[in-house]
């Protein structure tokens, strides 16, 4: 028996060693590669504008300030529909009703009291006929519109401006590789990896601030510009003997 309990160490090690030997073989090399990154731009002219036309009245009480802007933003509604706005690209933006307060002499010990209420409407449009957005100012203002954001102008579907800067930040990419292979005098293997790192969009290109409508009107020209998408890839390719 302790003959037995004398060998157990020695065979646990016995046991051991080859699970050791494989732990401590020496790893692969690494395959040798090159990293490049490639841009792409796409250029396109706007197809579709969005604005805001906002409608703010006033009045001595909450409820007669609201009913004047409803009755206003109802006509404005009903307008833009006639006028071939579709009701999909129409939807309010925002709608708030708070109070006006006097301004008390500072010499005096007054509290400021209110002194009517302000109601402020907007409703977001889309335009789809670039040629239209003059007149669809001109008419909204001419029926109540009294503030105005924008116009932003955008692309209604940026799938096929997207696929072409994505084909030409490949491109670019493979002719940085392949410029530096040559001036490294190595050749290039297969492509290992292809990484997206996320481009940019044709975010809307709005008016700078809110203006008032006033001053706009019918003859007022509307450029809508370009909008450019922008794509950007990482590629692996390894290095050829």
């Amino acid at each position: 028996m302790t003959r037995a309990l004398a060998l157990f160490p020695l065979l646990a090690c016995l046991a051991a060693a080859p699970a050791f030997a494989q732990s401590a073989a020496p790893s692969p090399i690494p395959e040798r590669r090159i990293v490049v990154t490639g841009t792409g731009e796409a250029v396109a002219k706007p197809d579709m504008a969005t604005l805001e036309l906002g409608v703010v009245t006033e009045d001595s009480t909450a409820a007669a300030a609201l009913s004047a802007n409803n009755q206003a933003m109802a006509r404005i509604v009903e307008d833009l529909k006639s006028a071939g706005i579709e009701p999909r690209d129409l939807q309010t933006a925002g709608l708030d009703i708070a109070p006006r307060y006097t301004r008390p002499d500072p010499n005096e010990n007054r509290a400021p009291e209110i002194a009517g209420y302000t109601v402020r409407n907007q409703l977001r449009i889309r335009i789809r006929d670039l040629a239209a957005v003059g007149a669809t100012l001109d008419r909204a203002v001419g029926l109540g519109a009294n503030s105005l954001s924008g116009p932003a102008f955008t692309l209604a579907d940026t799938s096929g401006l997207e696929a072409e800067a994505r084909r030409k930040a490949v491109a670019d990419a493979k002719a940085r590789a392949e410029l530096y292979a040559r001036a490294a005098g190595i050749g290039l293997g297969r492509v290992l990896r292809i990484d997206e790192n996320g481009g940019e969009r044709p975010y809307p290109v709005a008016a700078p601030r809110m203006m008032k409508a006033e001053a706009f009107d019918a003859a007022m020209p509307v450029e809508g510009g370009e909008l450019t998408i922008s794509a950007s890839v990482t590629m692996t390719w390894a290095i050829a003997d």
